[in-house]
């Protein structure tokens, strides 16, 4: 179970307003996962993901991440791309959360890892590694060599 955090559909609603995405049709909890809470969002003008990140979460990093996915989307790498409010804003405020809505992707959860998925990964971060960032985008590794000891 990873749905941490509860959003009604009325809240879901009035957290659109800012957004150019359509109005609320479904949203619906995604239990799979382990760190932040996702729904599927459905909306007159498509489909969505909202993720609504839990206390793990460094939200200082937020701008760091989310600005590499919009990289990548930019790079013709096929990741969910964040949508940003009328005011270009990707980050939302929740309560005493962050959370973020991207676009829709299509697929399915892979049941069973073959050399095949092995493949598709390995070349997806090729791509990824390949992928021109501007140099702007930079942070330090907290979960590198140097903090190992405080995990």
């Amino acid at each position: 179970m990873a749905v941490y955090t509860i959003i009604e559909a009325d809240v879901m609603a009035s957290l659109l307003t800012p957004y150019s995405i359509g109005e609320l049709i479904s949203l619906e909890r995604i239990s799979n996962g382990v760190e932040n809470t996702n729904y599927r969002l459905r909306t007159t003008s498509g489909r969505f993901i909202v993720t609504i990140y839990e206390d793990r979460v460094n939200t200082d990093d937020l701008p760091y991440f989310l600005s590499v996915k919009q990289n990548l989307a930019q790079s013709s790498l096929l990741v969910p791309k964040p949508i940003g409010n009328k005011s270009g804003q990707v980050v939302f405020e929740f309560g005493n959360k962050f959370g973020a809505i991207f676009s829709h992707l299509n697929g399915h959860e892979v049941q069973a890892i073959g050399k095949d998925e092995c493949f598709l990964v390995g070349e997806t971060l090729a791509k990824i590694h390949s992928a021109k960032m501007p140099n702007a985008l930079n942070r330090p590794n907290n979960m590198g060599p140097d903090n190992w000891v405080e995990m």
